[in-house]
């Protein structure tokens, strides 16, 4: 009996919705539409699958653990897969094909980070691909029906459909056009955007790769045979990666091969590949204006404001005002399509924004870093808790500002509440554990001669780091 397994490919720069998203933490994390993140609300569109696999790198490592122990069910029947390095995504989904596979299984692959309204009709969608992709023994890809001439996707060209679930015969890949070639693309009637996803058996998937891309296959067939797990973790042996040639499985297998099949994804989507594609999905009043609740519009017309603050605006019409923690972006809407394009133009030393540090039991922030202090924002998951640890060379103050704490300090430990707060002296063993039946949040005042993170000595720790 074969299973459905769901890749979720969740690498990426982090460029197109700068600066809210960055390398540190690209949009897939982000909560953009809702209170869940994209890479929460994809991982929900597949939650019937018999096994997840994430594709990710060393970085995000503990940023998708840290979601998904939120949902054990999910975690028990998943894999993240790192790859050593990046090298697109052929060679990443090609090391997938190597995990523990029945050759009749049937894969989904998936970018982490798109948006689809109608999520029933999607996972019939998705069950009419994975009987299309046995039967016909091709690789399926979902094909989004044009709603304007748009340079920003590639596009499939496909022939007459075929059979009652109404699949296409594809004829050819076309690259990104120009916009002129875009409305001739549109006026024709028989293309579809490229959504990316692409679902096929084990079998068949191999089969192409060995026709197309041997090279790729033999590589990661084998770094795959030197893996180290680590828990939940998948380490392909780097060296041997090292050597796979860069390229994306389109390029690699997908436009190469003759049997393959376009099903329509007839249901509202969006890639959110920039912040132009985030506004068209929000809410809008009449004037297509962001409608946010800490938004108020006056005498003004397509605009699109998302920051944290209240925000008013006047007579103002064609603006983008982004806000991340640290930065403001302001706009012409017309500049929003490329703006990864500009960014060689700003500042280098301010591009990056590490907004938070994750770890294996949460992630922390500094708030603020002066020579001989430091304050920290904490947060420890559920049932999470730090290593026993020491630290030579500063005292930490910690306060309690959610949830509730068991602290163990020297040869004491005790249990700190919401507004409560206790003081670690230097060279002291102590530990931080959350108890409590949500996130605890703590504020960490650090003073030391020394800061760095380096200044730890661990005695015990969960996470084998001793």
């Amino acid at each position: 009996m074969s299973n459905k397994k769901i890749i979720i490919m969740c690498g990426g720069g982090g460029q197109r919705l700068w600066p809210l998203s960055n390398s540190s933490f690209p949009k897939q994390f982000l909560s953009l539409i809702d209170d869940k993140s994209l890479l929460a609300n994809t991982i929900e569109r597949f939650d019937g699958f018999n096994e997840f696999i994430f594709l990710t790198n060393e970085r995000y490592r503990f940023i998708i653990d840290n979601l998904i122990q939120k949902n054990q069910e999910i975690r028990n029947k998943s894999s993240i897969l790192l790859e050593p390095e990046s090298k697109n995504t052929a060679p990443a989904i090609c090391l997938s094909l190597f995990l523990e596979n029945n050759h009749e299984d049937v894969l989904v692959i998936s970018p982490s980070d798109h948006y689809i309204k109608d999520i029933s009709k999607f996972k019939n969608i998705i069950h009419n691909a994975t009987e299309i992709a046995k039967d016909t023994k091709s690789i399926v890809t979902l094909g989004i029906k044009p709603i304007k001439p748009s340079s920003q996707f590639g596009y499939i060209e496909f022939e007459s459909a075929i059979g009652s679930n109404k699949f296409y015969n594809v004829k050819r890949f076309h690259e990104k056009p120009t916009e002129e070639k875009a409305k001739e693309y549109l006026n024709f009637g028989n293309f579809f955007w490229n959504s990316g996803v692409f679902i096929g058996t084990v079998k068949t998937f191999k089969e192409n790769f060995l026709a197309f891309a041997s090279d790729i296959y033999e590589c990661c067939s084998s770094s795959m045979n030197e893996i180290k797990k680590d828990g939940i973790f998948i380490r392909p042996d780097s060296d041997i990666f090292r050597n796979v040639r860069s390229i994306s499985i389109d390029y690699a297998v997908i436009e190469k091969m003759k049997n393959i099949k376009v099903l329509p994804l007839d249901t509202s989507w969006s890639d959110i590949g920039n912040w132009n594609s985030l506004h068209e999905v929000l809410n809008k009043d009449d004037k297509d204006n962001s409608d946010l609740k800490n938004t108020t519009f006056i005498d003004s017309e397509n605009n699109f404001l998302f920051a944290k603050k209240d925000i008013y605006a006047l007579g103002v019409r064609n603006i983008a005002l982004i806000e991340s923690n640290d930065k403001i972006l302001v706009a012409d809407k017309k500049k929003l399509d490329n703006i990864k394009d500009y960014l060689p133009l700003f500042s280098q030393d301010n591009i990056e924004e590490e907004n938070k540090n994750f770890r294996p039991w949460g992630w922390y922030e500094t708030l603020l870093l002066q020579k001989s202090y430091q304050v920290k924002k904490i947060v420890l998951y559920k049932d999470q808790a730090i290593s026993l640890q020491l630290h030579h060379h500063r005292s930490e103050h910690w306060v309690i500002t959610k949830g509730i704490a068991l602290v163990t300090n020297n040869d004491k430990e005790y249990e700190l509440n919401e507004g409560e707060s206790t003081f670690i002296p230097k060279k002291t063993k102590h530990r931080l554990k959350n108890i409590g039946k949500d996130e605890l949040e703590i504020i960490e005042v650090q003073i030391g001669d020394y800061l760095g993170e380096d200044d730890i000595v661990r005695f015990d720790d969960k996470y084998g780091r001793t």
